[in-house]
């Protein structure tokens, strides 16, 4: 698990018992399907009011969100 995601936690174990390995593996790999709403939210806002100090709170902000 650790090596198809950015480090195992409780949520991932508890999704992989849900959809099983595949289903778990063909989700990391298709990540289209996840969506990224908070993300693009933080890069939009990033993009449109770019500068320095922004674009240290957005590198913060996106490490929160994973």
């Amino acid at each position: 698990m650790s090596r198809l995601t950015f480090g195992a936690n409780a949520a991932l174990y508890a999704r992989l018992q849900e959809i099983g390995f595949e289903g778990f593996v063909d989700e990391q790999l298709n990540d289209t399907r996840i969506e990224n709403v908070a993300l693009e939210a933080l890069a939009v806002d990033a993009i449109v009011n770019f500068d320095q100090e922004n674009f240290w709170k957005f590198s913060t902000d996106v490490w929160a969100i994973s």
